[in-house]
């Protein structure tokens, strides 16, 4: 090492590269001492992917299991507005779930008329008399209501005493109290799709079409899927973080699952009109779909929807798959 002085009074510092004499194996772990190998050779390390030995495939149906026994009275609800800002839209559906009840008992408010909308929600709140409310990104339609519970001066004694629960604050604990993270949460239709394997059935824009025309059909549709993604998100993080799991409640049937629901005169049959999945008796007739309330055929064994596989997309975290064969890569 050589000093150097110059006029501005400051020392500049000309290293020399020293050799080393170190070896590392494949994996980067030092083995024995060898002369005339520099840093920058020896900060190269072969690393080989072995190739995998399970199939990251994951068992599941198109619709979440839940017939649960709750100790409280939790009721999902999701409101649909004409935009974001409170003071300019205008409220148009909101539908309700109360999750101790099966999927199809969903209710929906929906109409042009916002005041009498509204009323009609205070009064099914007020006589269901909710212990908590669970949404995704509940802070959006808590104002929804409440604003316009406070506009049209609709009472709702109990709105204080509701705890309000936010399946978004509890998919995001992982990145804002385990690990720092630049990744956001994710949508409602993200984790619906991961946990699932189901989207929605429409989009906003379509919705928003069939607003422009005066028909609020596809915008029912979607918020009764929405009100069955959060409920069923809900119940899943309940299920396993419960001292006590939920009685009942199971959200990848597998194949001796459904064959006992077949025996016991069970099937599922998807809705041809909106792809929701439904749980019918195999000898009824003249169901209605839970999610669009149109007509399903008969089940036979042609339409019987079975179990089927589910690819994990492991690209979405950031994890690698190897291929067929072992891959060596040089990381530095």
């Amino acid at each position: 090492m050589t000093e150097v002085a110059n006029i501005n009074n400051t020392l500049n510092l000309e290293l020399e590269e020293e050799k080393a004499n170190i070896e590392y194996d494949v994996y980067g772990n030092r083995i024995s001492s060898v002369s005339g190998v520099s840093p920058v050779e020896l900060s190269i390390a072969q690393t080989v992917i072995p190739t995998p030995t399970v199939s990251y495939v994951s068992p599941t149906i198109t619709k979440v299991k839940v017939q649960p026994s709750l100790d409280t009275k939790i009721i999902c609800y999701d409101t649909e507005t004409t935009g974001t800002d409170p003071w300019d839209y205008r409220l148009l559906v909101c539908s309700f779930w109360d999750l101790s009840k099966p999927i199809s008992e969903i209710i929906t408010f929906e109409g042009w008329d916002e005041e009498k909308l509204v009323n009609e929600i205070a009064a099914y709140l007020n006589e269901e008399k909710p212990d908590a409310l669970v949404q995704y990104n509940n802070g959006f339609d808590e104002r929804a209501l409440l604003t316009r519970f406070m506009l049209y001066q609709v009472p709702v004694p109990g709105w204080n005493g509701i705890d309000q629960i936010d399946v978004m604050d509890i998919l995001k604990k992982g990145t804002t109290k385990s690990i720092a993270s630049s990744q956001g949460t994710g949508t409602e239709e993200q984790w619906l799709t991961y946990f699932f394997n189901e989207k929605k059935p429409f989009t906003i824009e379509e919705c928003f079409k069939g607003i422009r025309n005066g028909d609020l059909t596809r915008l029912i549709i979607r918020n009764r899927t929405c009100v069955e993604s959060e409920g069923s998100i809900y119940l899943l993080f309940r299920f396993v973080t419960d001292a006590e799991p939920l009685v009942g409640v199971e959200t990848k049937p597998t194949a001796v699952h459904i064959t006992r629901e077949a025996e016991a005169g069970i099937c599922l049959v998807k809705c041809p009109a909106c792809n929701a999945i439904n749980d019918v008796s195999c000898t009824s007739h003249n169901n209605t779909c839970w999610r669009c309330l149109g007509n399903l055929p008969d089940p036979t064994e042609a339409n019987r929807v079975k179990e089927v596989l589910r690819e994990v997309d492991y690209s979405q975290v950031g994890i690698k798959v190897a291929a067929t064969k072992a891959t060596t890569t040089k990381t530095t």
